[in-house]
């Protein structure tokens, strides 16, 4: 393994720091070359009759298409793909066949010669919204709307070795070409023999058996979703109460969606060397809806008696039902509570939850990882496979809320609140394959993940002895998405806003800051297990990793506003964390596995500022000329170009690019015209 590209990629590696050194024989990282994203969206409405019957259509249509880098291909694959380096090949050494069956050494290589591969990954998403919304008499409001969406995604992945061609490459033909060099049992177009493939000098491999090993294979997939929705809203004259009207709210909605993925036939057939077969998938689902709302005002400044200047009261209930997945109704309860005047208000609440499974994680294909397993043999990657589950439960939840809004009059234009809330999720989705060894290294062939697991040699399970799975002979373990996981979290959010006109007419100022303290983020794997903490950690590589999960989170802004012209910066900030690697509880080991000392890495604070500037032609004025409603606006995102931490253990990009930004200094515009 070549570690050259990282060390230039991360010159900071191995520099006299506080921090601990990253092991680079652990890396493998996928570098974004490009990304070009290109969008349109479309808004239209139109007033048929009187503001009674409004026709209104959204459109929005992307084009997302990146290139990346990976290391070249590495070849444990080689028992994937079927290779076998023959005893008669002339550049092994050894005189017994490598990668042929059980007792045979196994090689282990990366194919640096045939270059990096290269990822180019298409994406086209369109959506369109059409419907009618509407005025009625006696307070009523209707809306009826229709949406379509569907995304493609296409990727090519170059650089690959096929895995049949260089079977034939490796087996010698018995004769020699003029250069001397071994001749192989594969031809090239012309149908000459190609050079013997060397996989001990992979330098002095020839271009002629290079070229014909080279291959591209593709993955393509699609999703789409067809919806019809409606409500009825309103606050009915007979439904007036002392302290005000009673406001109401009912809908329903049906949704349709569905999944496809398929691809090229060396990808399917496991001919990719360093991919495992890769099977079709297509699944589709209905689902049901309906909700009703209702907002009762209790007291108001109209009927207010002391200790309640107002008290709202407001209930709701969804009902929905899945094909397939059951089905389930969920309860919401708010209150709003005013105890002297409008200046202090007491918030608080209670819901339920009720998600779907994701379509993906019902019929999507298998997904193979190389992860880092943890066994008493040591940390090695092996191969797991993640099986998508069309009987997974929905997802549940419960929250608690509670908090307090002051707007003093003293201060005017300032507003300042601070809300704790309390989630308990339960079924939640997940491939949790460190559970899923423990389970079968205790309970061998009675473990429910025993079909799933083979050896490397392919064989099975066949006896309940304990801690039979160990690296050495780690062949591959397929294990279905489960919705056996809980998480529960509780915090508080603060926030400050604060808007003061600036003197001598020259527009006003927003002053806006909010945090979000998590006191607790705790996961459970499956109901039994302890709970473990994930706050103020980073984890990774095993079957309840969360990523990063801040014990604060700390984002603020000033806008101004004059006339037609708006600025804001922003800036966002997050403190540094701990990467405990395998020295998670979960996990138990003794050393962190990404680490040159083993110990935890800590990773640094980290904060980015936008900017921006619009500037709207005609703003608050009917539009009577052609560039009235036009608006533009300049942007740059992170413009101080912090780059995203490096992560010991981290995924694929080696950092954590759902809390940090890996794009960088991101400079933008955008045109827009209102008609």
């Amino acid at each position: 393994l070549s570690t050259t590209p990282l060390v230039q990629q991360y010159p900071v590696v191995g520099a006299a720091s506080s921090f601990p050194v990253l092991d680079l024989s652990q890396l493998g990282t996928y570098s974004l070359l490009r990304q070009d994203r290109d969008n349109l969206s479309l808004n239209a409405d139109h007033d048929i009759f009187d503001k009674r019957l409004t026709f209104f259509s959204q459109f929005m249509y992307a084009h997302d298409q990146s290139q990346g880098q990976l290391a070249p291909d590495v070849l444990p694959g080689l028992e994937t793909a079927g290779l076998v380096v023959p005893a008669n090949n002339p550049y092994n050494p050894f005189g017994i066949a490598l990668n042929g069956g059980p007792g045979q050494p196994d090689l282990l290589t990366r194919f640096e010669q045939i270059g990096n591969r290269e990822i180019d990954t298409y994406s086209d998403a369109v959506r369109e919204v059409a419907g009618f919304s509407g005025n009625l008499p006696e307070g009523y409001n209707y809306q009826l709307a229709g949406t379509y969406s569907r995304e493609d995604q296409t990727v090519l992945v170059h650089n690959i070795i096929n895995g049949v061609l260089a079977n034939e490459a490796l087996i010698p033909n018995g004769q020699v070409n003029a250069q001397g060099q071994p001749l192989s049992s594969l031809k090239d177009a012309n149908g000459n023999p190609v050079p013997v493939l060397n996989l001990f000098g992979l330098n002095n491999n020839s271009a002629a058996t290079l070229g014909a090993l080279g291959t591209t294979i593709d993955e393509e997939g699609h999703s789409d979703l067809e919806s019809v929705d409606g409500q009825v809203t309103g606050a009915p004259s007979f439904l007036t109460l002392p302290a005000g009207p009673v406001s109401f709210a009912l809908g329903g909605s049906f949704i349709r969606e569905g999944l496809a993925t398929d691809f090229d036939p060396l990808f399917l057939s496991g001919s990719a060397v360093g991919y495992t077969p890769a099977f079709p998938a297509a699944g589709s689902r209905n689902r049901y809806a309906g909700f009703a709302e209702v907002n009762i005002p209790i007291f108001s400044a109209d009927n207010r008696i002391p200790g309640f200047y107002g008290l709202q009261i407001t209930a709701a209930g969804r009902y929905e039902a899945l094909e397939p997945g059951g089905s389930a109704a969920v309860p919401k309860v708010g209150l709003l509570w005013q105890p002297v005047d409008n200046q202090l208000t007491v918030r608080g609440g209670y819901s339920e939850g009720f998600i779907a499974p994701s379509i993906y994680n019902l019929y999507g294909p298998n997904t193979p990882n190389l992860d880092f397993i943890h066994l008493s043999d040591g940390t090695a990657q092996d191969e797991v496979i993640s099986s998508a589950n069309p009987n997974l439960r929905p997802s549940t939840s419960q929250q608690f809320n509670g908090g307090v809004v002051f707007s003093p009059k003293a201060v005017p234009g300032l507003t300042v609140s601070a809300d704790y809330y309390h989630i308990q999720e339960n079924n939640v989705a997940l491939s949790d394959y460190t559970a899923a060894l423990a389970s079968l290294n205790a309970l061998g062939s009675a473990s429910p993940y025993a079909k799933g697991y083979a050896f490397s040699d392919g064989a099975s399970l066949t006896t309940t002895a304990p801690n039979q799975v160990v690296n050495s002979t780690f062949g591959t373990l397929t294990i279905p998405v489960t919705d056996s996981e809980a998480v529960r979290t509780d915090g508080l959010d603060l926030t400050l806003r604060y808007t003061h006109p600036v003197p001598d007419g020259w527009g006003q100022v927003t002053l806006t800051g909010n945090a979000n303290w998590v006191n607790e983020y705790d996961v459970q794997a499956a109901p039994g297990q302890p709970y473990y903490h994930y706050e103020g950690q980073g984890t990774y590589d095993f079957g309840t990793a969360q990523g990063i999960i801040p014990n604060y989170t700390v984002n603020s802004s000033l806008a101004w506003a004059y006339r037609n012209f708006s600025y804001i910066v922003s800036a966002h900030f997050i403190p540094g964390e701990v990467i405990p690697g395998n020295l998670f509880p979960s996990i138990g080991l003794t050393s962190q596995g990404s680490t040159v000392n083993g110990l935890a890495q800590q990773v640094g604070d980290y904060y980015t500022i936008d900017m921006q500037v619009s500037y709207e032609f005609g703003k608050g004025h009917p539009i009577m000329s052609w560039y009235d409603g036009l608006a533009l606006t300049v942007g740059c995102n992170n413009i101080t170009d912090n780059q995203a931490p490096l992560i010991a253990g981290g995924p694929e990009d080696y950092t954590d690019k759902n809390v940090y930004d890996i794009l960088g200094r991101f400079l933008y515009f955008e045109v827009s015209k209102k008609f």
